[in-house]
């Protein structure tokens, strides 16, 4: 059967797209939108630009050199295509899809459609992911890659493509799908599995492989699979790298405990890890700190104390994050947050020194969690997120603030923490009633996260399984990570 309805004819069609006047040309005339975006800017580096008073103003630095990546997105948000690739290095097309005018037996417009479960294998077995970003691009046409460094994650307009959200338990269905080949690509975060599939006839539902929308364990681009760049601060009494072993980051020993030397993720001393390149080396060369898009500092000693001082240490923190790095500390090594982010949380027995906050015997602290989407994800997973237990809270947050700030295009902002769960405080506390356990706020680009708990700890002893409390982490891993206006795809 001859296969048609829509496609890339010839695999690609340039849009009839004309430059307009650049942001740095006195000549006056009309500005054409997508003109702007792709010809004037894009094909220069840039990410994409605007008509403004009949100029075009070009996003971002004009770097002179044309993207894949920022080609793609000015294709799509402004110039109304399915996609776009750079052809030369100074030339920025746009991909359209195009009717097949002859000698098909398939009717035009038909259409079918494709249902799956996307899902991470960890030592748990296979558990959902919520809130995927799952799309389709024309086969051929090229998925803009993720940077493999700290970047600014850029929100685009999905509405050209075929695209959904996978639902609490993971389920997903695209619908309308033209008849022809496609490139399905699933997303959490920077966590993206892509591979290929087909609809060969009208009204066809597609029951993608499990296999097809898995998140990935390693980085692979060339074959579809790409994680984030990570480091681990590696503490004294938590252990996060045993968490990401979980998921498959690094293998687990017989004791349930992370195999470093399996990492996918890279290690620094603070507070473990002898013989290892120590957190100030990390800290104090942005260059170094810039090929990593998640940075872990889990509960510690004193060991690094000193370097909260170095205004140095705390500038470079701050612009990785404001350049969009995730920054993610939990528990006795709150100070990385607050001497870095002064404001944001407010800790029992702070006295702005180190430790101040360290007086609160452990306890394991009844809560809940807040979030919608999140105890959605838990119920289809059988854990009432109304009943929870936290285990080994160390210290208690008084009360949030709202800091000054900047949004992704550097513009001042006041941003106050976000509350994912929260709980009674059973040792030293604050007050009556529940108090956050878990935060996050936006900082330029990036996030910042904070929780009170171990994410790992010793419970007692080590285990291979997820606890309730490592998979609300694991979920805030990958949420993190994900855009905070429309959708983002790259």
């Amino acid at each position: 059967m001859a296969r048609s309805g829509w496609w890339l004819a010839g695999l690609t069609v340039v849009l009839p797209l004309a430059a307009c006047n650049p942001e740095a040309d006195d000549v006056t005339g009309t500005c054409n939108p997508a003109d702007c975006a792709v010809v004037t800017c894009a094909s220069r580096g840039a990410n994409g630009g605007q008509c403004i008073d009949s100029r075009c103003v070009c996003e971002g630095p004009v770097t002179g050199t044309c993207s894949d990546s920022y080609c793609f997105a000015a294709c799509v948000r402004y110039g109304g295509a399915t996609a776009g690739r750079c052809v030369t290095t100074t030339r920025c097309e746009c991909l359209s899809d195009t009717p097949d005018d002859g000698g098909s037996d398939v009717p035009v417009g038909a259409y079918g459609f494709a249902n799956g479960v996307v899902v991470v294998v960890s030592t748990s077995g296979m558990f959902p992911i919520a809130g995927a970003l799952v799309y389709a691009q024309r086969a051929g046409t090229g998925v803009a890659p993720i940077p493999e460094a700290n970047y600014c994650p850029r929100c685009l307009d999905m509405t050209t493509l075929p695209h959904t959200f996978s639902a609490p338990d993971g389920y997903f269905r695209l619908e309308n799908i033209p008849v022809g080949d496609w490139t399905l690509v699933v997303q959490k975060g920077q966590f993206r599995r892509v591979r290929q599939f087909s609809v060969t006839h009208h009204l066809e539902e597609v029951s993608i492989p499990t296999d097809y929308t898995t998140l990935p364990n390693v980085q692979d681009p060339a074959n579809g699979d790409t994680i984030p760049r990570i480091a681990v601060a590696l503490g004294a009494y938590d252990r996060m790298e045993d968490i990401l072993a979980k998921i498959r980051l690094a293998d687990l020993d017989p004791s349930n405990r992370a195999v470093l030397a399996t990492a996918a993720f890279d290690y620094y001393n603070n507070g473990s890890g002898y013989g290892i390149p120590g957190f100030e080396d990390l800290l104090m060369d942005p260059v170094r700190m810039a090929q990593y898009q998640i940075i872990f500092v889990p509960c510690s000693d004193d060991t690094n104390d000193d370097l909260l001082s170095n205004e140095t240490i705390r500038e470079n923190v701050r612009n990785w994050v404001a350049e969009g790095g995730k920054w993610y500390v939990a528990d006795w090594s709150y100070e990385w947050v607050t001497f870095l982010f002064p404001g944001a949380i407010n800790m029992y027995g702070d006295r702005g020194r180190p430790g101040d906050a360290d007086v609160t015997p452990d306890y394991n602290g009844p809560g809940r969690v807040v979030d919608t989407d999140m105890a959605d994800w838990l119920r289809a997973m059988g854990i009432d997120p109304d009943n929870m237990t936290f285990e080994e809270i160390y210290d208690n947050i008084c009360s949030l603030g709202t800091i000054h700030a900047t949004d992704e295009d550097g513009n001042p902002v006041d941003v106050t923490p976000k509350i994912w769960a929260e709980g009674r405080q059973l040792e030293n506390a604050c007050g009556g009633g529940n108090y956050p356990f878990t935060v996050t706020f936006p900082y330029g680009c990036g996030r910042v996260l904070y929780t009170n708990y171990h994410t790992v700890g010793q419970m007692g002893a080590t285990h291979p399984d997820l606890m309730p409390q490592e998979r609300i982490l694991l979920y805030l891993i990958m949420e993190i990570g994900v855009c905070t206006d429309d959708v983002i795809i790259w």
